[in-house]
């Protein structure tokens, strides 16, 4: 922390373009189905009941297209960096995909109460299986600010600055 101690720190999140980042042609959510799991890696593999979840792994590059259609046809965004980072769980979120996270850095700011966090790899399935249970609940709470709410809150930022 080099003693550095912030007061009344404002952490504002990156702006997610919603004409790309929506949920609108997003594919329904099945119990029916496997699960369809988005990931940024396969670290959590190993703790997923194959015959009821299926995992896709996609990282963070690409064209913005590309990665908000690949958002749209999953059902849940896990993100298991260590290093915080909200762009994917933003962009997740955007989609409509309640989030999986561990709980690193500033992915609780961004989630809220669209998802939930785990500590450790054997969490996982717990916590997924708690997430699926209440799917609709969780998709419901998905908050992502608005371009407007954003540049509202920069220039606020902006003003106050001494």
């Amino acid at each position: 922390t080099l003693g550095y101690q912030p007061v009344n720190p404002i952490v504002l999140p990156p702006v997610i373009d919603p004409a790309i980042f929506h949920a609108e042609g997003r594919v329904a959510f099945d119990l029916g189905h496997k699960i369809r799991l988005l990931a940024s890696d396969r670290q959590i593999e190993d703790a997923l009941d194959g015959d009821r979840y299926a995992l896709t792994c996609f990282g963070d590059t690409g064209p913005s297209a590309q990665r908000a259609e690949v958002f749209r046809q999953h059902d849940v965004y896990v993100a298991t960096d260590e290093a915080p980072g909200a762009r994917g769980v933003l962009e997740a979120l955007a989609c409509g995909l309640p989030v999986l996270y561990r709980d690193v850095g500033d992915h609780r700011e961004w989630v809220g109460y669209g998802g939930l966090p785990f500590q450790a790899y054997h969490e996982v399935a717990s916590r997924l299986g708690e997430l699926v249970a209440h799917y609709e609940a969780f998709q419901r709470l998905i908050l992502v600010p608005t371009l407007s709410e954003l540049a509202t809150a920069y220039a606020t930022l902006i003003r106050e600055l001494p």
